[in-house]
């Protein structure tokens, strides 16, 4: 068997590399060679105004380097930095279409500049990423990571490898004034993929008091409408393509959303609801509180549950929408008397029986369809009240779950949907805690009469 024992020195070695925009300056470091053995503790580099210190082990790396595959190496590493400019050192682009864009615009079914997505993720090179066969652990931590003009602080991840598939057993970090904690696998399962060209990602994640008016902008198509403070709970599993781009159908999940003391701006249904409540401007609307509950299936978002509280009205609503923006919603419209008393094309025998709740509102029944850009609100204008409409809603809802439950099946039957895995399914304490705190808040929203029915 071959060995190397020896050490070697780095002291003010400067590597350009092609990919990077800066070179790495390592300023002190030793790496220690005993038999199969490598390892260094303290390594000290710089790029640009980037620093980064390392810890590494490695056993039998030497014959893997020689070509015996019949060796598994183990590597064990900690990465630290007190500031990692990502951009600085990869270069930005700002005319380049960021990986974001490009997930979201395949979902979507939209296309970028007039091309599709994947030859926009051809043309970044994008590519899944090859695990080699090594056992890994290893911890990243960096106090401050800038990536995408986003800064992060106090970032800790943990990561494993094993059998060719990536784990992020823990990730966590601050960011946009709240706190994210998510954990992932990406790598091949029994059965494998869709394809040779797929991979299953399974990802949890916890997102806590960020602002919404950011993240959304950053990670989502609901963009430039909303504000205020946002919790986001939730497991999610797909198929990766070649291009490391989400294969829709293949999207399986569910969580929980809420958004505190925020403000709708601009949205096209609020204002097609004024117009068909008789309220004037009505594109822009201050809410205390916006909950619910949501599951994911193929390329369709289905509402278990969300109820909407502002000033005004109250919006408790069940349906769904699939992410090209196609609405199929019902609601229950709690709104003021005055509002009731002055619906356009209201039937004299609605007029003549307002029934009011307790708090004085008045419940009408709304469908909602059409598409997010271009929405279609149906009043139901019956004397039949809140059981009128409550019905709207709830029939909106058992759609809704026959719907998923359908789309599950038959997503089984077409390809294997990547497993729950305990990783990225064992709740933390932060989760449970907002996961609970969005199922309140949806209770608390909840009119009386209907918390019989309410999310349990």
């Amino acid at each position: 068997d071959a060995h190397l024992d020896g050490t070697v020195t780095l002291a003010g070695i400067t590597l350009r590399l092609d990919a990077l925009e800066q070179p790495v300056v390592v300023r002190d470091g030793r790496i220690a060679l005993r038999g199969r053995t490598i390892a260094t503790r303290d390594m000290a580099a710089t790029i640009g105004a980037s620093d980064v210190a390392l810890d590494f082990d490695a056993t039998e790396w030497l014959p893997y380097v020689l070509g015996d595959t019949m060796r598994t190496p183990a590597v064990t590493f900690t990465a630290r930095s007190s500031r990692f400019d990502a951009d600085e050192i990869f270069g930005v682009d700002p005319d380049r279409h960021t990986y974001s864009d490009v997930f979201f615009a395949r979902l979507s079914r939209r296309q970028l500049e007039g091309r599709s997505a994947t030859d926009v993720a051809r043309e970044m090179g994008l590519g899944l990423p090859q695990v080699p066969p090594i056992d890994m652990d290893g911890t990243i931590r960096a106090a401050r990571l800038i990536n995408g003009a986003v800064q992060f602080d106090d970032v800790e991840v943990s990561v494993t490898a094993r059998d060719r598939a990536l784990d992020i057993r823990a990730a966590s970090f601050r960011m946009m004034g709240g706190g994210v904690r998510m954990s992932g696998r990406l790598g091949v399962i029994a059965g494998g993929g869709v394809t040779p060209a797929t991979q299953p990602l399974a990802l949890d994640y916890t997102v806590d008091g960020v602002t919404a008016a950011q993240f959304l902008e950053r990670y989502a198509t609901f963009r430039d409408h909303i504000g205020g403070s946002m919790q986001l709970t939730g497991s999610i599993r797909m198929y990766l393509d070649e291009y490391l781009l989400p294969i829709t159908e293949s999207m399986m999940g569910d969580g929980t959303i809420a958004i505190a003391d925020g403000e709708l701006v601009n949205w096209p249904l609020l204002r097609v609801l004024g117009q068909r409540v008789g309220v004037a401007g009505f594109d822009t609307v201050a809410f205390r509180d916006w909950s619910g509950r949501y599951r994911i299936a193929g390329g369709t978002v289905f509402l278990d549950e969300t109820a909407f509280q502002s000033s005004d009205l109250v919006v408790r609503a069940a349906g769904s929408f699939d992410l090209t923006g196609i609405l199929d919603i019902g609601a229950t419209v709690y709104m003021p008397q005055r509002w009731a008393a002055r619906l356009p094309g209201a039937p004299t025998a609605f007029l003549a029986n307002l029934v009011a709740e307790p708090d004085g509102s008045v419940p009408v029944g709304a469908r909602i369809s059409g598409t997010a850009r271009d929405p279609v609100v149906s009043l139901d204008l019956s004397a039949a009240g809140a059981r009128a409409a409550d019905a709207v809603r709830e029939a909106a809802r058992n759609e809704a779950r026959e719907m998923a439950e359908r789309v599950a099946d038959e997503l089984a039957e077409r390809m294997p949907v990547p497993p729950r895995d305990s990783l990225v399914t064992a709740a933390d304490s932060l989760k449970q805690r907002v996961e609970d705190e969005v199922v309140n808040r949806l209770r608390r929203v909840l009119r009386p009469a209907a918390r019989d029915s309410a999310p349990d």
